[in-house]
């Protein structure tokens, strides 16, 4: 996702609803309309059991829509969804609508675990709607909609583990995935297991 020719300028801190100038240098055809994620780079990121190196974790700051045609190579933008502060220098990335996922009947199977790789800002988290990351991705067979059981610590007297959340993937990369809290009963930290539920239905997404 990371674009280096592109990104914010002028105000230092801009959110909601405020008027911002682009620069796009990666492609020829940006049309008023055109939406993009505004992103920053937070920390590089390691395996919490392995020490793997898994690249660089990326904050979606918001989303931005062009709203005036190229001049003195800038386009003229404005916020239409914030999460956080926006700052100068901010990357950019193309907008995908997400695509709607709807249940199969058919059930699914898949022997699947992994490990949260990170949660935002590096805090355990326990509310519903917060964002983990996953160390699995598509090329280990994650697919959008999939949900998984996340385990608690090993319990030092038996060794056993418990169902301590639900989770659902919605963003898919290569060897990584993006998941949002459906359901907790303690806090979740990274390094804590996930697996497959496999009694899910099977999830598409509409055509």
């Amino acid at each position: 996702m990371e674009d280096p020719a592109r990104g914010i300028q002028g105000s230092n801190i801009v959110g909601y609803d405020q008027e911002v100038y682009i620069v796009v240098r990666s492609r020829e055809a940006v049309n008023i309309g055109d939406r993009f994620l505004i992103f920053e780079e937070v920390h590089k990121v390691r395996h919490p059991i392995t020490g793997r190196d898994f690249g660089k974790l990326y904050k979606v700051n918001g989303i931005a829509k062009v709203t005036g045609p190229k001049e003195n190579d800038v386009y003229t933008a404005r916020i239409t969804l914030s999460f956080d502060a926006a700052m100068r220098g901010n990357m950019l990335a193309p907008y995908q609508e997400p695509a709607p996922l709807f249940p199969s009947r058919e059930k699914q199977v898949k022997n699947l675990t992994g490990h949260i790789l990170e949660v935002p800002d590096r805090k355990s988290i326990s509310g519903q709607a917060d964002i983990v990351y996953l160390d699995k991705g598509k090329e280990d067979g994650v697919d959008p909609g999939d949900q998984f059981v996340v385990m608690s610590e090993p319990n030092p007297s038996t060794g056993n583990r418990r169902q301590i959340g639900e989770i659902q993937v919605f963003i898919v990369k290569a060897r990584t995935a993006t998941a949002f809290v459906r359901k907790s009963i303690d806090t979740l930290s990274k390094g804590y297991a996930v697996v497959f539920k496999n009694d899910q239905p099977a999830a598409g997404v509409s055509p």
